[in-house]
């Protein structure tokens, strides 16, 4: 199976915990060489075609794993390894006046569920600490005295759509429109409703649209400022959403900015 790289236009979320600080040497995340099996949270068993299965990441080839869900009924390839701007961090300039920067490296993805949730990621990433202002020219710049290496964890994820690096995919059961408007109330937020549906060819899948209130940008107080996903599967009556904001997610080459997205999106479906 081999990774299809092209990039895509459109397609949010992170955030973290752990530690090391101080001036000195780089502190980076070499890619390691053997991925992490999947995490699983405690999970509240919910409706779904198996709620007593376990979830399951097996390797296909050197760059896919496949990911199962039999609880939720969901299945779709994961990379194993993606490409984070911000992996480790490394000392610029001299002992005193120099500063931790981010450094960019690969870093294994995990998968991590709770309920309706399905959380895909890199596995951590570093934060720069200690901050301080110094004088340059006519402002100021800041330099960072700590580096920190953080897990990317649930309860981090949790609420914080709007940054890259993460799907957080939410699946449920469908057994009529307004349980697809319930949802969206509860993803895209109450003011949004749902709007038209349009089968997608060859996956047996409906694309749902989510409508706001149809005024102009300036005007609009119901207003998706990222695209989205949001998949329907009439004879499995389940769907999933996700925010997917304008950015590439898993990324495979950082020299052109090509990644995952798209082979990802393309693979995801609904299970029995």
């Amino acid at each position: 199976m081999k990774a299809l790289r092209h990039p895509l236009p459109q397609l949010v979320l992170m955030a973290g915990l752990a530690a090391c600080s101080g001036r000195g040497p780089a502190v980076t995340q070499p890619a390691p060489t053997q991925l992490p099996a999947s995490q699983s949270a405690s999970i509240t068993p919910s409706a779904g075609p198996s709620a007593t299965a376990t979830p399951s990441l097996i390797s296909q080839d050197e760059t896919w794993n496949l990911y199962t869900n039999p609880r939720l009924g969901i299945e779709m390839l994961v990379p194993k390894l993606t490409y984070r701007w911000d992996v480790g961090c490394v000392w610029v300039g001299g002992e005193l006046e120099g500063s931790y920067r981010p450094q960019g490296g690969f870093v294994p993805v995990i998968v991590q569920e709770a309920d309706e949730r399905v959380v895909i990621s890199g596995a951590s990433y570093a934060k720069l600490t200690l901050p301080t202002r110094v004088p340059s020219g006519a402002g100021y710049h800041t330099n960072f005295a700590g580096c920190e290496q953080r897990e990317i964890t649930l309860e981090a994820v949790a609420g914080s759509m709007g940054t890259s690096g993460i799907w957080e995919i939410w699946v449920f059961p469908v057994g009529s429109p307004e349980d697809l408007e319930a949802w969206i109330d509860k993803i895209f937020g109450p003011c949004f409703s749902l709007g038209e549906m349009r089968p997608l060819e060859g996956r047996g899948l409906m694309q749902v649209q989510v409508r706001g209130d149809g005024k102009p940008v300036e005007e609009s107080e119901c207003l998706l400022r990222g695209m989205y996903v949001f998949l329907y599967s009439p004879d499995r009556q389940r769907a999933a959403a996700w925010l997917t904001g304008q950015s590439m997610h898993f990324v495979s080459d950082p020299q052109t900015g090509e990644g995952y997205d798209s082979e990802m999106y393309a693979s995801f479906k609904f299970i029995p």
